[in-house]
């Protein structure tokens, strides 16, 4: 019972997580090419159309043209100001996004600013969020930050959590909060009930428009058992959760970006696993024991050492990256029966990735199933990379 009542506590930070993971992957698209560009200062110009999904990286990120199809932005400054006609799917220490998003809009940062239109839904994280009189969000919001200032349009409803919220828009459809203080300005306006959990009573200014409301007020410290019984304080609990929802939406985002650009090694993988999964299994066993004595033994000596460092970060790499098509071809074989054989790659990639994170999990079996996972992707790239150099 004390669980069930700290879970319910926390209820709307795990719903809005849940949905964020759910909605990154986004609908169903036609497949397109990729463009990759990288640098310092990376842009598209005003005046240029990219007719092509596009991923860009690089300490500063500027976007003023038109890029016909998706964008993946990743970067320590990011601004568009151009028109994206697909997704925008963006992280940086400041984003700023001034320009029109066809698609869903999906970012993260310290300082997020959305002064733009996402014709779809948006689902946004940072420390300070601030979306502008000149925002418009054609569908959901869906938003987690410290500090939150909603002064803009969303044409359906607003999920969010945060220390303090000012919502001084309009909302479409219901509001469900969780935040610490909430205050609805004199224009703000929501079409819905709102539902908020706070310790706090909210601030409504006069003129602020709203449907039916109902505040819940969290359990006070002393009236819940703040610890677990193995003695973690529930607070660390929910790091500890948060910090493996946000290393699995990590997983699924390189995982995209990867598949997109290298779909046929991905293939190759698959294949693999049909054809050979117990022998690439040993191979990578091997590879799995052997690789870090050899790295060790290499240290030893000075010249060694910086090659050893070297083949540590690529084998830690070869490990992350190969339980990306791995994952992909699970996926697959679970939808293979069913209606939704012919589902999107992302949608097939982050199934799988889910259905892995689940069965490594399991008591008793599941670091066996891990460690098989982890001998596969070390395994099936050295089976590759030998049938390559031998020319068969």
């Amino acid at each position: 019972m004390q669980k069930l009542r700290w879970l319910l506590e926390f209820r709307w930070l795990f719903l809005i997580a849940l949905a964020a993971s759910l909605t990154l992957v986004g609908p169903p698209a036609p497949a397109q090419a990729l463009g990759v560009r990288s640098g310092h200062g990376t842009t598209v110009p005003a005046g240029e159309t990219v007719r092509d999904d596009l991923v860009l990286a690089g300490n500063s990120i500027t976007v003023d043209g038109v890029i016909d199809g998706d964008l993946y932005a990743f970067g320590e400054t990011i601004t568009v100001n151009g028109q994206i006609n697909g997704d925008l799917i963006s992280a940086g220490r400041l984003v700023i996004i001034r320009g029109k998003v066809g698609g869903n809009l999906r970012a993260a940062g310290q300082h997020l600013t959305i002064d733009g239109q996402a014709s779809r839904s948006a689902t946004v994280a940072a420390q300070m969020l601030s979306v502008g009189r000149g925002a418009s969000i054609g569908g959901n919001l869906i938003a987690a930050g410290e500090s939150i200032i909603h002064q803009g349009s969303i044409g359906k409803g607003l999920w969010a959590a945060g220390r303090d919220l000012r919502l001084l828009g309009s909302v479409g459809q219901e509001a469900r909060l969780a935040v610490d203080r909430l205050t609805l300005g004199s224009a703000s306006s929501i079409g819905g009930p709102l539902t908020y959990h706070s310790r706090n009573e909210a601030v409504i200014e006069n003129g602020a428009k709203y449907g039916a409301i109902e505040r819940i007020i969290p359990k006070h410290a002393g009236e819940i058992r703040r610890e677990h019984r193995y003695g973690m304080p529930a607070e660390l609990i929910a790091g500890i959760g948060v910090f493996i929802l946000a290393k699995f939406l990590g997983f699924v985002l390189i995982g995209l970006v990867f598949q997109r650009l290298f779909p046929a090694l991905w293939e190759e993988v698959g294949a693999e696993v049909e054809a050979r999964p117990w022998r690439n299994a040993l191979i990578g066993f091997l590879v799995l024991v052997a690789a870090p004595v050899g790295m060790v033994l290499s240290a030893i000596t000075l010249v060694g050492l910086p090659l050893s460092l070297l083949a540590a970060g690529l084998y830690a790499s070869i490990i992350y990256l190969g339980q990306m098509p791995l994952s992909y071809w699970l996926g697959r074989k679970i939808l293979a029966r069913t209606r939704l054989s012919g589902a999107h790659p992302g949608w097939v990639f982050a199934l799988g990735a889910l259905i892995t994170a689940i069965l490594t999990k399991i008591p008793f079996v599941g670091w066996f199933l891990g460690l098989v996972l982890v001998c596969l992707a070390l395994g099936i790239p050295t089976a590759l990379a030998e049938r390559r150099l031998s020319g068969r």
